[in-house]
């Protein structure tokens, strides 16, 4: 299945396919390109990490930008509205996702 380029995807962890992550809230993905050939779609992942600005006291949200990787979609069948992300070489499951909502 094709997800659109530049969609926003959050983690809805479940305890088969959580990947051990605890900061599921704060992690989440950005599909980069359209499905190629082989079914796979480029996809950033992205985490939002607080920084302390020690001197004015300030915290502030960043976003910051980690490997780039190529990822199958398939529509979790057990989960409705949900999909699995899995990795092309092998099928594994590397999470369970859906759509992030606008206020996030």
């Amino acid at each position: 299945m094709e997800v659109s380029k530049g969609v926003r995807l959050c983690s809805n962890a479940t305890p088969d396919t959580s990947n051990r992550r605890l900061d599921s809230e704060s992690r989440f993905w950005r599909v980069m390109s359209k499905a190629r050939a082989n079914g796979t779609q480029a996809v950033d992942e992205i985490t939002l990490e607080s920084l302390y600005d020690r001197k004015s006291g300030d915290t502030t949200m960043e976003e910051r930008q980690y490997d780039n990787y190529a990822m199958l979609f398939k529509r979790a069948l057990e989960h409705k509205g949900m999909l699995l992300m899995a990795s092309p070489k092998d099928g594994q499951v590397e999470a369970t996702i859906e759509i992030c909502r606008k206020n996030k």
